[in-house]
């Protein structure tokens, strides 16, 4: 009788776990490459991308575009990307109500110099190359 129990008890607390969530869907992007690869490019087509040299390196890479890339923010949480700040990025550095103004980054290329806008302030000016 105990392991009967013991055994209906499993069985009910099995019932009651909840499904483990489906891993996400990741689009397949290749790697950058210092050569260009016509497969690559197929790929990062495929994904919605433009297979493109970038950075120093000059390497050729997959940028794919944020959805809401261009969109007005004040805070990173805001966007798929960061939150840029300044008129090269569609923001400015003017003080509104609720801080500084800004836009979502439009893609996942990580090159160029920008600053982000953190709960509506600038952040510090950062280069990568």
């Amino acid at each position: 009788m105990k392991y009967f129990l013991t055994g209906l008890s499993l069985f009910f607390m099995a019932a009651c776990a909840s499904p483990s969530p489906a891993p996400p869907i990741e689009t397949k992007v290749p790697e950058p490459t210092k050569d260009y690869s016509e497969a690559n490019m197929t790929l990062c087509a495929a994904a919605g991308g433009n297979y493109q040299r970038a950075g120093m390196l000059g390497w050729y890479r997959c940028t794919l575009p944020y959805s809401d890339g261009g969109k007005a923010c004040s805070d990173s949480a805001h966007c798929e990307g960061k939150c840029l700040a300044g008129p090269d990025n569609g923001g400015d550095w003017t003080m509104e109500k609720g801080g500084a103004r800004g836009a979502c980054q439009a893609n996942d290329n990580p090159f160029g110099c920008y600053s982000e806008l953190i709960n509506g302030r600038v952040g510090p000016a950062l280069c990568v190359d």
